[in-house]
């Protein structure tokens, strides 16, 4: 493989207009995006809906392309990227062509375990959301005209982020003191009696009589 050289190299298959959102991944050639529609994998049981293809696409043309879609050789299908092939069809004219890597596989088995992880294991991730807000605040102290949407979180996204992380904060500010249970007694003697063993657990025991 090699990296994107300029001009496309001797061998790449280009759209007529040449692409003006910049490719910074390695590639074996370029191929035009409704080639890679057409050879979109029919077993891939993975969908994009609209506002991911949307978000892609604003993406893309913010920091260009950065992942190679991958094509199996032995069936000439796409095993990975279908996401961003369908994000590429809504720039015909910023993105004619995607970069493509072409890999091996050994049997069909092989190839549709493959089609079948690449999706399954980013499902299986977790995510922190505190540090995602803090990573989203970093961002915006350190560039605040930097486009935040490429980070994958709307406005809205954010807003919620940082309403949570507000309210995380609240929380820690309040001493256990301030906490208080309410327990009510059938009668005085059952009052009593509740009153004795939570002060036996060391808890800080108030009567009040309504």
């Amino acid at each position: 493989m090699k990296k994107k050289p300029s001009p496309a190299p001797d061998n790449a298959i280009v759209a007529d207009a040449p692409a003006t959102i910049p490719i910074h991944c390695r590639y074996d050639r370029l191929t035009p995006v409704p080639e890679l529609f057409r050879a979109l994998h029919p077993q891939n049981n993975n969908r994009h809906p609209p506002e991911q293809l949307t978000l892609l696409a604003e993406i893309f043309q913010h920091t260009g392309i950065r992942h190679s879609v991958i094509v199996s050789r032995r069936s000439n299908l796409v095993v990975a990227g279908e996401g961003r092939v369908r994000a590429a069809a809504l720039l015909p004219d910023l993105l004619p062509s995607l970069p493509v890597v072409d890999q091996d596989f050994a049997s069909e088995a092989e190839e549709l375990a493959f089609l079948s992880a690449d999706n399954r294991l980013q499902e299986l991730s977790e995510r922190d959301e505190s540090l995602t807000e803090a990573l989203i605040r970093r961002i915006r102290t350190s560039s605040p005209a930097f486009a935040i949407l490429t980070t994958g979180y709307t406005e809205k996204a954010i807003a919620k982020l940082q309403r949570k992380a507000k309210g995380r904060a609240e929380r820690k500010d309040i001493r256990p003191s301030e906490y208080g249970i309410l327990v009510i007694a059938r009668d005085e003697p059952h009052q009593a009696a509740l009153h004795t063993q939570l002060m036996a657990l060391g808890l800080e025991c108030k009567i009040v009589c309504s």
